[in-house]
């Protein structure tokens, strides 16, 4: 198959509050490189949920994403991106790379996205703190405020349960 032929790749931008599914997905997803911002803060801080290097994760998410685009592969990067700003760093890296950019959105209601953090906690022996608790009620505000559109400059833009405080 020619270059001309092939598909470019795709960066496939998960959008949503923490618990409310998204690493499930991923999980789920075929032929997408995974770049999960909690796996790279674990990696970091030896705390998935500990926020203190938001920038340096930052900068390993761009990186492992940039180095799978250059490379030809699809990916999927697994992170809140519940603001315009943190997604329009994605998109602009999918323009600079030739790839199509595209949007899964991840609607749940706060209480849920509280339910499931608490059983993942259980799960791995935790718990969830107060301010945990606080940062998931502001991303879901925030994506209320700030919905993906597709004039962000996604391709398409998916999504997954319903939107619960739209306006």
């Amino acid at each position: 198959m020619s270059t001309e032929d092939s598909m470019a790749a795709e960066l496939l931008v998960l959008v949503g509050a923490p618990g409310a599914g998204k690493s499930t997905y991923a999980g789920a997803l075929d032929g997408y490189r995974i770049i999960s911002a909690e796996g790279i803060r674990e990696a970091i801080t030896g705390d998935r949920d500990d926020m203190s290097q938001e920038e340096e994760v930052w900068e390993y998410v761009i990186m492992g994403a940039e180095a799978s685009l250059r490379a030809g592969e699809n990916v999927v990067v697994d992170a809140p991106n519940t603001t315009r700003d943190e997604r329009a760093r994605l998109v602009e890296l999918a323009e600079e790379h030739g790839a199509k950019a595209t949007c899964v959105v991840f609607w749940m209601d706060e209480a849920s996205c509280l339910t499931n953090l608490r059983n993942r906690a259980r799960k791995d022996n935790g718990r969830v703190d107060s301010m945990e608790e606080d940062r998931v009620r502001q991303m879901v505000r925030n994506l209320e405020r700030w919905p993906p559109r597709p004039d962000e400059g996604f391709a398409e833009v998916t999504e997954k349960g319903r939107r619960t405080g739209a306006k």
